[in-house]
């Protein structure tokens, strides 16, 4: 779904027939939050290769948590808390920084690390710009219930949003269980 389809959504949700032609700063806004937090509820993951020189090399931007670190045989390395990095040997990592300023990776080898990560989406901000969220549908059951909070929720509708774009996180959640299963063969004589 591209983020013009999900601003036409939103604007069916407020029984708009079309998308408004007034600023839509804070719909947009509130699609963008939406597909964080459908991200963080599916545990959305990517992977990059991070260059580490002099014991440190720096995450990408859209870095929020680590998953797996893997050295370029294929090794995982265990992550061990920043202020106690010193202390450990061999197939260890630590990260430190901040959102604001940026993350780091710290490994005792220098070398090309695949880090598996938690990561922030990019915020869609053309009409073209393609939803990472397989079912749009919840981004936009979010944003109008977090929106709907913020006008004080007359109708009331805020939860009933909410409740759906969990019921669709959850439904995505299945089908991904579902379609990820190891497939099992029998052959018969």
């Amino acid at each position: 779904m591209i983020f013009q389809d999900l601003q036409l959504s939103l604007a069916y949700r407020y029984g708009e027939t079309a998308i408004p032609t007034k600023p839509t700063t804070n719909r947009k806004y509130w699609l963008n939050r939406g597909q964080e937090y459908c991200a963080q509820k599916l545990n959305l993951t990517t992977s990059a290769t991070v260059t580490v020189t002099s014991g440190e090399g720096t995450l990408p931007t859209d870095f929020i948590y680590p998953e797996t670190v893997l050295s370029s045989d294929n090794v995982e390395l265990m992550k061990v808390a920043a202020d106690e990095f010193s202390r450990w040997e061999g197939l260890v990592y630590a990260v430190t920084g901040n959102a604001k300023d940026g993350y780091t990776i710290k490994t005792k080898d220098d070398g090309d690390y695949t880090v598996h990560y938690k990561f922030k989406p990019t915020d869609m901000t053309s009409n073209d710009d393609e939803c990472i969220i397989p079912d749009g549908e919840a981004v936009a059951a979010y944003a109008y219930a977090m929106l709907r909070k913020s006008e004080t929720d007359p109708l009331g509708d805020a939860e009933t949003n909410l409740k759906e774009c969990d019921m669709r996180i959850d439904n995505m959640i299945g089908d991904r269980k579902m379609n990820d299963k190891e497939l099992k063969m029998t052959f018969l004589q």
